[in-house]
């Protein structure tokens, strides 16, 4: 299940803590991360209303893209709404959205650039550029505005049958 996994990633890279504030650890820090995951698990199946992307495609991004996207002080809705026009700029790009997390991480990383499809199909985006953001703690802000037209698109496209069939594709799929 993607939540369990999603949860483990919580548990191992994030601070969690009680209503009290105090930090958990072991048994009790990873089912505290278990319920987050429920929560986080809800805001992506809403975000598949205005993305192509399926939500099992948004979880397994989500997970891989946690750490890199908070260290880019990246809130998780922020990280969800990130994954979700890069899901719509990749899809009017014809980029194959298994592809999804390994494009997020190199992009909000400014790693493994030389296989991104994106990088290579987005006029003003280069490795040189994407690594002078990432250093400057603006990668997140600067391909936003990048995805912005494309996102709009694939949200237009992500209300066609064809997408909403192919959401629902997905989520059998991952059933």
């Amino acid at each position: 299940d993607a939540t369990v996994g999603l949860a483990a990633v919580l548990a191992s890279t994030q601070r969690i803590t009680d209503a009290q504030g105090v930090m958990l650890e072991g048994r009790d820090k990873f089912n505290a991360a278990l319920e987050l995951s429920g929560d986080i698990a809800k805001r992506v199946d809403a975000a598949t209303r205005n993305t192509v992307a399926s939500e099992i495609q948004l979880l397994q991004a989500v997970q891989a893209t946690l750490g890199a996207a908070g260290s880019q002080g990246m809130s998780v809705d922020g990280n969800i709404k990130f994954l979700s026009d890069l899901a719509n700029t990749m899809d009017v790009l014809k980029i194959d959205l298994a592809r999804l997390d390994k494009e997020a991480l190199a992009l909000l990383t400014g790693q493994n650039l030389g296989n991104s499809e994106v990088v290579r199909r987005i006029p003003g985006i280069d490795s040189t550029t994407l690594q002078s953001w990432v250093k400057a703690g603006t990668v997140v802000e600067n391909l936003n505005k990048a995805f912005e037209q494309y996102a709009y698109a694939g949200e237009a496209a992500a209300r066609t049958y064809s997408g909403v069939s192919r959401d629902l594709t997905g989520t059998i799929t991952g059933i």
